[in-house]
């Protein structure tokens, strides 16, 4: 009985390194060793995603968007009107055309907090390290997703210099 107890604990362990170090083609999941990434609360730990909350993760991450690409497109109306030839790109998020970075964290009271990086060019780094940029517009934008609740929030989406 103890061998299979131990051998299952080292499953669930070999399960749980591997979802650490998730890598896709369109997000990777990374670990803020500065803890100064993100709306975190203080002392939380970091954690892990599970399949289900990758799934949750893009359904959250496109209701955010498509709200803000709401808001996004009254803007671009209102100002094609003065300056036609502005374009739309420059104001409305397409998700599918953004690479992620995920920082998964568990706060004490066990609510599962992540925070999400977007930018639209492929960066060398960003695989490795947590990418952080000043203007580029809506190239660039983070925000956090609360998955206990279902929720996301603090979308920061960047500005122009």
């Amino acid at each position: 009985m103890k061998r299979i107890i131990l051998v299952l604990l080292i499953v669930l362990w070999a399960i749980q390194v591997s979802a650490q170090h998730t890598d896709t083609p369109n997000f990777v999941v990374l670990y803020d060793k500065s803890g100064s990434f993100g709306s975190f609360p203080k002392k939380s730990v970091s954690s892990v995603l599970t399949q289900l909350e990758l799934t949750l993760i893009e359904h959250l991450l496109r209701k955010c968007i498509d709200d803000y690409n709401f808001g996004a497109e009254k803007r671009y109306n209102e100002l094609k009107k003065k300056n036609p030839q502005i374009k739309i790109d420059n104001f409305i998020i397409r998700v599918e055309k953004y690479k992620r970075q995920y920082v998964v964290k568990k706060s004490l009271s066990g609510e599962k907090l992540l925070c999400v990086n977007c930018f639209c060019h492929t960066l060398s780094n960003y695989k490795k390290e947590i990418v952080s940029v000043e203007d580029g517009g809506n190239c660039y934008f983070n925000l956090m997703i609360n998955l206990t609740k279902g929720q996301c929030y603090d979308l920061m989406v960047n500005g122009e210099a």
